[in-house]
């Protein structure tokens, strides 16, 4: 489910740049895999990134990574997850006069909240 959400969002606000990068197609989780982990987490309500792991792990459902590779690549997949979002947020605030602030952490509201 989460893969077909994400997947015209990731071929429209991801650069190709890094969708077409080096080695890619040799990964074990594919950039859309990677972006639908954290939404799955999210539907869940696993809060805990070790536990999610383990969670993964004894469905055997995916080939993960280790556990450690796996984190990294977790991060990666937020800023992906980031990238898709500001350019969602930048289309359609386009010709509108108010904006909603939600809650993810943005570089643009970090003096606020410091």
């Amino acid at each position: 489910m989460w893969q077909q959400i994400i997947t015209p969002l990731y071929d429209q606000f991801v650069p190709a740049k890094i969708r077409n990068r080096r080695n890619v197609r040799q990964a074990k989780l594919s950039d859309i895999e990677l972006l639908a982990l954290p939404c799955y987490q999210t539907e869940l309500v696993i809060t805990n990134q070790r536990r999610y792991y383990r969670f993964l792990t004894n469905l055997h459902c995916v080939d993960l990574p280790e556990g450690s590779r796996f984190n990294r690549l977790s991060n990666r997949g937020w800023q992906l997850l980031q990238l898709m979002r500001t350019g969602l947020v930048k289309q359609v605030s386009q010709n509108t006069r108010y904006t909603i602030i939600d809650s993810l952490p943005l570089s643009v509201c970090q003096s606020v909240r410091n």
